[in-house]
């Protein structure tokens, strides 16, 4: 049994038009793996919190959410990675903005991250950061 939060991260995991069906990059590499195992695919669609708790307590084989590996998350799991996990800022091509490379580059913008992500926890060291150095908050 796999969960997966397919809540809309395409091409990774979204709904379908019946917005039931979970498809995406991740479904399709759940079924191949489960086709190469001899496997029958069972996709349980889940919060994001409970796909943590539900492959922890053993209710779920495997999990499939755009899962960034960490250190931590290494203590607890097992990871197959199956793609670059890359950081990236994204602004309008318009923007004044050009790059972002470190914490002072993000002073006095404002920044759009999803909640929970390791993008709002680097957001928030770097924010953390930026006032003890007496910049502008982000």
């Amino acid at each position: 049994m796999v969960g997966d939060d397919g809540k809309g991260s395409p091409p990774l995991a979204f709904r379908a038009d019946d917005d039931q069906t979970v498809i995406g990059v991740e479904v399709d590499v759940a079924q191949i793996v489960a086709d190469t195992l001899g496997l029958t695919l069972e996709l349980r669609p889940t919060s994001w919190e409970n796909l943590f708790l539900s492959v922890e307590s053993g209710q779920y084989d495997a999990g499939l959410s755009n899962i960034t590996v960490t250190e931590e998350r290494k203590d607890k799991y097992d990871f197959a990675t199956y793609r670059v996990d890359t950081l990236a800022f994204e602004a309008a091509k318009d923007s004044p903005i050009t790059r972002i490379a470190q914490p002072a580059d993000i002073a006095g913008h404002t920044v759009a991250v999803g909640a929970g992500t390791n993008q709002e926890q680097i957001l928030v060291r770097w924010d953390a950061q930026n006032r003890a150095h007496g910049l502008a908050p982000a």
